[in-house]
Order: C-alpha cells, then structure tokens, then sequence
C-alpha cells in the first residue's frame, strides 16, 4: 500500500503553520523515519497520516 501526500498544509487557529506544502511518496515496503527538531511538524504529519487530523490544505493518497 503506497502513501502519498501531495501539497498539504496544516494551519492551526489563529495563524500557527505546522506543515506548510509538503510533499511525501512511501512505497509498499519501504521503512521511514521522521526526525527534525521540536516543533518541526514530525507529530503533525503523523497525526494526519493516521486521520486524527485533517489537513488545511492538499490531498493525501493511501492505497493500491
């Protein structure tokens, strides 16, 4: 099952920018590991990856 995220933006109210135009390709078997610094978006990807969240802005694409 590939995972593609193309565009997406998370704004959170007011005006706080979480993820802003990102674009992702996770093929069926490939391993990711997601590091940045505190506050860089990792747990903000995550969440939306898992539809805790909806993002602002972009599509997200899991499947086939």
């Amino acid at each position: 099952m590939d995972i593609r995220m193309a565009g997406v933006t998370k704004i959170f109210h007011p005006d706080i920018v979480a993820l802003e135009d990102v674009y992702l390709n996770i093929k069926k078997g490939e391993f990711v590991y997601f590091v940045g610094h505190t506050g860089s978006g990792k747990t903000t990807l995550l969440r939306i990856l898992n539809r805790e969240l909806s993002p602002s802005s972009g599509q997200i694409i899991v499947g086939k």
